[in-house]
């Protein structure tokens, strides 16, 4: 699977996401791809195995780790996964990371116009859901 085959898929899934990009609706994008993100992503177990999601694009980690619960990540690797998601799609973003070493957690925030500029940005946390 390539980026542009996981951008498609994503496109077919969530209906009305075209438009929102088309419209520039930032925020109702990216919340959009957070939805079809959220129950896509396995979260590290024991089984599965966390990987190592910074060398990976974003379609590599969903074929190759979350298709069929291969691998898992914690919440860093799940907003890594949703920004480089993001990304195919054109839509700004950037990933925050607050804690300890030992105990962090990691965030996306997403650059939104309001009022006619670029005013604030949005929080798109990964929940975690039931590992697969």
């Amino acid at each position: 699977m390539t980026d542009a085959d996981l951008r498609a898929r994503v496109l077919a899934e969530r209906p009305g996401l075209q438009a929102a990009l088309d419209a520039h609706e930032t925020e109702t994008a990216a919340r959009m791809v957070l939805a079809w993100a959220t129950p896509h992503i396995t979260f590290a177990g024991p089984p599965p195995a966390p990987i190592s999601a910074l060398p990976m694009s974003a379609a590599d980690m969903f074929d190759q780790n979350f298709l069929g619960a291969h691998g898992g990540v914690f919440c860093d690797g799940a907003a890594d996964f949703f920004r480089k998601l993001l990304e195919l799609f054109g839509i700004e973003s950037f990933r925050v990371d607050f804690g300890e070493a030992t105990l962090k957690h990691s965030t996306v925030l997403v650059p939104v116009a309001r009022d006619g500029g670029r005013r604030g940005a949005t929080s798109c946390s990964i929940p975690r859901s039931t590992p697969r």
